[in-house]
């Protein structure tokens, strides 16, 4: 899936180019990705190619350099956060617990020397609108009415 980014962001700066048309921001962003892949795995002539056609390297975006600080689940957490979702709703998207959820929340603040949530939505550009799918909805007890594996409606009658 990578490799298909790096021949996309080529492709779309080629394309920019030819049309005379700015690059977006978001094109900017994958050249970032793909410049530093490219150097990772040793394609060097592809990353001069690239950087040639689209005259350098792009600088990686402050919410980009935010990211790189955190780990990988301290990215998701963070970014849902920003989206104005709950630790238990976060908690619930990535079946985990609320209190690893909390503790993902306050180490994702932390490095990023941040104070809430109002300032995670601040730097990644969201309006702290939950997404409209929502998080799936934790399982509910089992020994709640309804909840049984086995529907007998569904069972066929001999």
């Amino acid at each position: 899936m990578r490799l298909f980014s790096a021949v996309l962001a080529e492709d779309w700066a080629r394309a920019c180019d030819v049309a005379g048309l700015p690059r977006p921001g978001a094109l900017d962003d994958l050249l970032v990705e793909t410049f530093d892949l490219l150097e990772r795995n040793g394609a060097a002539p592809w990353n001069a190619r690239l950087r040639r056609l689209v005259g350098g390297s792009p600088e990686p975006s402050r919410q980009d350099a935010l990211l790189a600080a955190l780990t990988a689940r301290e990215r998701e957490v963070a970014l849902l956060a920003a989206q104005g979702l709950t630790n238990k709703k976060i908690a619930a998207r990535l079946f985990v617990t609320v209190r690893t959820a909390e503790y993902h929340v306050h180490n994702a603040l932390t490095k990023l020397g941040m104070a809430s949530r109002a300032d995670l939505r601040d730097a990644f550009g969201t309006t702290g609108e939950p997404d409209p799918a929502g998080a799936p909805e934790p399982p509910q007890d089992a020994a709640q009415p309804g909840t049984s594996a086995i529907v007998s409606e569904s069972l066929p009658t001999a």
